[in-house]
């Protein structure tokens, strides 16, 4: 509140020697606070509605002064001057600055009776005014309007340039008051004077030499109506020192950017909020950092910059202090916040603390807040990792001690006075009457402690128990720890019952010893049984060579003779006429079971070449195979008008010859085993061969293979088929399911096939309908 009671003593009584008055406005709450002299001057309380001073104002000038007081957020100052009905009618001048304070503007200046600006008459006041006003902390000074010089100076107006009235007097103002009368400042004087209009500037500067630093006042110029020369020939100057307001705000200003730079150094992140929307005004880089969303957050509510808080207790706790006024701190406070993109699991120690304003107000909170998740990370790893050691303890059935070298006092944990029937800690010597090792256990003892030694103490100890007499076993394993002096202070280890296990440890020191003696036994068994083992792999060797030469037999002697029928048979046709020929018929029989029998070696010869040779693997690409078979059957494509589509096949790894010999086999069964229209014609094959990858998990029921991933390659056809009942059986060695008249072949080429597939780690399978074609699908691995 504006009051003149807040002031000195000697400005209360300046400001009512001046005629002038204080005030101020709260532009929150619209209430018009007045001093003493401003109450009668406008006939209003102390603190009085703005609504009803407005109502007050002439019509004329209503809408001016309720604009200017509405947009007081947005201005630095304030002047007006309006007429008012009451008291009496009168005219009123009222000037002052703006100010910010959290949320709210606050204007405050002081307020005067003035007379009719429009009034010709009023010059011949300013004599006695300057009389009466001569001491007045207000400073004022009436210049020509020739040359602006100074035809009337008060002395608060002359002290500003360390001067008298006097020697004012007579002097232009550029010449005694540069400061006042710069080029642009004289072209609104001059136009003030030309159009009647009052200029003021704030807040000038005013250079002297003592004191050194400079004063600061704002001025007012007042053009003034001179009724003998009928226009404004003076020029009134009004100056009112604001020099201590000056030097509070630069102060305020260093004051505030100090703290604003320990604010942004500050290790802790600190965060203004204002408002009840939590809109952040002031915030250092520690909070930028923990907020993960760059420096442009300024002037945004907290809930835009971090939408991840949503959902989360701090918009809660926020509203809670600023609604309660009451300070909320908390340690370790879990919270989940978006970084980068990512969101980041962590913990803060905060503090939120209210904002309140003088009039006992909130409008804000200021927030504390310290990144702790590393701590609170590393807190909770050393109480998983005491944990589990305990559950390590625990599991292992261990016990703990410590044995206080000084006192000579051993203390256990309950697992051990359970083992040993005590409850309370034992003296060394206690320990030594309950055990039938006293020189090994004071030899460990003393070799632990001594200040030379690695301080390990480690013994294997039996104990009686002192109830039961039964005899104990127990392994201890600890560690001495000594002082600055290399003082033995203490031992500290970990104990175990191993009795049942040393007992164990002798009956199975018994079981292997009888193990050992059976063992031998079974080696001389053994050996006869490997005896007879080298003489059957022998006997297979045998078999096997046997079997060589018998493909060998077939290859080179089998095929002999045929060749031989076969010759002899085109020549008896070549070279003795038709007729004498007993029977053309029996001829071409023998011919033809002699091409039969070898197709039937030769293909016998290749299933046992693929069945006993393992395939050398290499990486072979299926789309050349393709190829090759394709030249190798041209002359069947050619005459059967085939159309074979094939999709981009994959690179495999495995034998070439063996993968060529399994597609030719396929593809010349799809051509072989063509269909035949209703008139005996056959039909144009159409053969597809299609690829596709699968995971293990894709395949049909009923195929479990190893690899994580297969390819699935299949040829389909629209030949005449084969009925479902066959699918197995056509897999089999000289299986046909069609005469020998209908379809040629030895019944072997499909068991190749199979074959193939196996030696590289695959499958091939069959579906089919009698006259609706084949379908093979080969499955090899990735």
């Amino acid at each position: 509140m504006s009051d003149s009671s807040a002031l000195p003593l000697s400005s209360n009584l300046a400001l009512q020697a001046a005629g002038l008055g204080t005030w101020q406005l709260d532009s929150s709450t619209q209430t018009l606070y007045l001093d003493t002299f401003a109450q009668q001057l406008l006939d209003k309380p102390a603190e009085s509605d703005f609504g009803t001073f407005i109502k007050d104002i002439h019509s004329m000038n209503q809408n001016e002064v309720n604009e200017a007081f509405q947009t007081l957020p947005g201005r630095p100052k304030i002047d007006l001057t309006f007429q008012i009905s009451r008291p009496a009618p009168s005219w009123i001048r009222l000037w002052g600055s703006v100010t910010k304070e959290a949320e709210r503007s606050i204007g405050r200046g002081v307020i005067q009776a003035v007379a009719n600006p429009a009034d010709p008459n009023n010059s011949g006041e300013w004599p006695s005014l300057f009389d009466w006003l001569d001491y007045s902390p207000i400073g004022l000074a009436l210049l020509d309007e020739k040359d602006l010089r100074f035809i009337k100076v008060n002395a608060s107006f002359a002290k500003l340039k360390e001067k008298t009235p006097d020697q004012l007097l007579g002097m232009p103002i550029a010449m005694a008051m540069p400061e006042l009368e710069s080029l642009e400042q004289k072209e609104h004087l001059q136009q003030a004077l030309a159009t009647g209009t009052a200029y003021r500037v704030s807040e000038v500067e005013i250079r002297r030499s003592f004191p050194e630093q400079p004063a600061y006042v704002d001025v007012s110029y007042q053009p003034q109506w001179n009724s003998d020369l009928n226009r404004y020939a003076t020029l009134l100057i009004i100056t009112t020192d604001v020099t201590l307001q000056v030097q509070m705000r630069k102060e305020l200003e260093t004051q505030k950017a100090k703290l604003e730079h320990v604010i942004q150094l500050a290790p802790v992140s600190i965060a203004r909020l204002t408002g009840s929307d939590f809109t952040l005004s002031t915030v250092n880089k520690a909070f930028i950092e923990i907020a993960g969303k760059g420096p442009n957050v300024l002037n945004k509510p907290l809930i835009e910059v971090m939408p991840e808080i949503e959902g989360q207790p701090f918009l809660a706790l926020l509203k809670e202090v600023y609604t309660t006024q009451q300070v909320y701190e908390q340690k370790a406070l879990p919270a989940l916040i978006v970084e980068k993109g990512l969101t980041q699991h962590k913990f803060f120690d905060v503090c939120y603390a209210p904002l309140v304003d003088k009039n006992g107000q909130s409008y804000g909170v200021l927030c504390f807040s310290i990144d702790v998740t590393s701590q609170i990370k590393l807190q909770k790893r050393m109480e998983q990792s005491s944990q589990s050691l305990q559950n390590a303890v625990d599991l292992a059935q261990l016990g703990t001690w410590v044995m206080h070298i000084r006192e000579r006092i051993v203390m256990f944990s309950p697992a051990v006075s359970t083992w040993i029937g005590m409850t309370s800690a034992l003296t060394f010597e206690q320990i030594l009457a309950l055990s039938s090792q006293v020189s090994q256990l004071r030899r460990a003892y003393l070799a632990a402690v001594r200040d030379t030694s690695s301080g390990k103490f480690e013994i294997e100890l039996e104990i009686r128990h002192p109830q039961s007499r039964q005899k104990l076993i127990f392994y201890a394993l600890g560690h001495t720890q000594f002082n600055e002096k290399g003082q033995a202070v203490q031992i500290r280890g970990f104990v175990r019952e191993v009795t049942a296990e040393r007992l164990m440890q002798h009956k199975l020191e018994t079981s292997v010893q009888e193990r050992t003696r059976e063992l031998a036994t079974s080696n001389q068994k053994l050996q006869v049984s490997n005896e007879a083992l080298v003489q059957t792999n022998e006997h297979l060797s045998r078999s096997n060579e046997s079997l060589e030469q018998f493909a060998f037999i077939a290859s080179h002697d089998l095929q002999e003779p045929l060749r031989k029928i076969r010759q002899f048979s085109d020549l008896l046709v070549k070279y003795y006429e038709r007729e004498q020929v007993l029977n053309e018929m029996y001829v071409d029989r023998i011919r033809q079971s002699a091409t039969r029998m070898s197709e039937l070696v030769t293909d016998l010869l290749a299933f046992s070449r693929i069945s006993n040779a393992s395939p050398v693997l290499k990486s072979v690409n299926l789309n050349r195979i393709l190829e090759r078979v394709q030249e190798n059957l041209a002359v069947s494509l050619e005459e059967t008008g085939a159309e074979l589509t094939i999709d981009l096949l994959p690179t495999v790894l495995g034998d070439s010859l063996q993968l060529e010999q399994l597609w030719q086999n396929l593809v010349s069964n799809a051509l072989k085993f063509s269909s035949k229209d209703l008139n005996g014609q056959s039909q144009k094959p159409l053969i597809r061969i299609r690829c596709r990858t699968l995971t293990a998990n894709e395949l049909p029921d009923g195929l479990s293979l190893k690899n994580s991933g297969y390819y699935r390659i299949s040829i389909q056809d629209n030949g005449v088929g084969f009925e479902k009942k066959y699918v197995e059986r056509i897999f089999g060695v000289f299986q046909r399911l069609h005469g020998k008249a209908e379809f040629k072949g030895s019944g072997i080429g499909l068991a190749i096939c199979q074959k193939v597939a196996l030696n590289h780690g695959g499958i091939i399978t069959a579906e089919s309908e009698l006259g609706e074609g084949a379908l093979f699908e080969l499955y090899l691995p990735v």
